[in-house]
């Protein structure tokens, strides 16, 4: 149960290290093509950050928030799946899949997670 807490622990800081500093950011992501709907951008970018706090929820006590782990699973591949798509029909370019590939490394990972969190627990000695 430890590797759980380490990954959502490790997911929770590294989104936060992407997204919050993104906030700041609106005009480099609108360079050459201006957001026509800026509050989709910010309203992404809150649901992100929201993820994270979710994820240090789930790193709590991974065992008992493991049914949320199943839509963290989601969260992460629906970007690194999307992502792969769009470069399949050439709408974005190599240089755009890092950030979904690590996503896709993280889903991997709550994969692992929801796993071993739903392992038997030993049954103690008398």
């Amino acid at each position: 149960m430890k590797a759980a807490k380490s990954i959502f622990l490790l997911a929770a800081i590294y989104g936060l290290f992407v997204i919050v500093p993104s906030f700041f950011m609106e005009e480099n992501f609108a360079r050459g093509v201006p957001f026509a709907h800026p509050q989709f951008f910010y309203g992404f970018m809150g649901l992100a950050l929201a993820w994270q706090f979710a994820f240090m929820v789930i790193a709590q006590d991974p065992k008992r928030y493991r049914p949320f782990i199943l839509a963290a699973i989601v969260e992460k591949f629906s970007f690194f799946i999307a992502s792969l798509a769009l470069f399949s029909e050439g709408r974005i370019v190599s240089g755009d899949l890092p950030g979904p590939a690590i996503d896709g490394i993280l889903g991997i990972a709550f994969i692992y997670a929801w796993i071993v969190t739903g392992r038997a627990e030993p049954a103690a000695a008398d």
